[in-house]
């Protein structure tokens, strides 16, 4: 820069992304269901929906006896009611910075420095759960819907460092700091923040530092875009929890 010769500049672009899937096992509400919902047929019994819909193939709860009070379920019955499920989340994320920074004047106690900064950011979430969470048939557990979503965040910054004293009496540092910064969301509007400080040593070994400040922070992806989505609580707290109860408000 012909007009601050000792100052220096840092531009890039990054591009990030992660491709993530998870997974768990889970009892399916209606293969339990429709397991449970056993008819007499050919001299033994079958799933009723069998009768209806022969491409379901379900598998009928096995009779009661001593293997399955044991836990020795016939395999292909495990199978049909208990399977492994999974989703899949993608995100991404471009980042667009340059920063400027050096001497703006020489004080008696040293440089005055300057920093100048911009950042502009994109980011985007996908995230599919199995469709079996979806559509809430997981046995006796939450449920979740695709959560996907984006969004660009714009930034300008500058911050200043004043060196007010330095090696005399009494002040072997005293150096203020300040920056403000202005932030514009897409989704969530703008606003502005700083923040001020400054350091003092009175002598080598001791020195004292202060600062206040504000900040600003939009949801995160997941946060603004996560689909609906259910939860248990402890019964404890539930309001409802043991209201024939004595003292409790029905």
């Amino acid at each position: 820069l012909e007009f601050l010769p000792e100052w220096k500049y840092d531009a890039y672009i990054s591009y990030s992304t992660s491709d993530a899937t998870y997974s768990q096992q889970s009892f399916l509400t209606d293969k339990l269901t429709y397991a449970s919902d056993a008819i007499a047929s050919g001299g033994g019994y079958d799933c009723a929906i069998n009768a209806t819909n022969p491409n379901e193939h379900c598998v009928p709860f096995p009779l009661l006896n001593a293997a399955t009070v044991g836990g020795n379920l016939p395999q292909n019955f495990k199978d049909y009611i208990f399977r492994t499920v999974g989703g899949k989340t993608k995100y991404d994320e471009t980042v667009f910075s340059v920063v400027f920074d050096g001497p703006l004047y020489q004080l008696p106690a040293g440089k005055l420095q300057g920093v100048l900064g911009l950042e502009h950011r994109q980011e985007k979430i996908n995230d599919q759960p199995d469709p079996d969470s979806v559509a809430g048939n997981l046995y006796n557990l939450t449920s979740a819907a695709p959560t996907k979503g984006d969004d660009s965040v714009s930034e300008i910054y500058t911050e200043i460092e004043i060196p007010v004293l330095a090696n005399v009496s009494m002040a072997k540092e005293l150096t203020i700091n300040g920056s403000y910064r202005y932030t514009d969301y897409d989704s969530y509007g703008s606003d502005d923040t700083y923040k001020i400080g400054f350091v003092y040593a009175p002598v080598k070994w001791l020195s004292f530092r202060a600062t206040k400040g504000t900040s600003f922070r939009a949801p995160a992806l997941f946060e603004q875009f996560q689909g609906a989505t259910t939860g248990f609580l402890s019964s404890s707290d539930d309001p409802c929890n043991g209201y024939d109860e004595g003292g409790v408000d029905a």
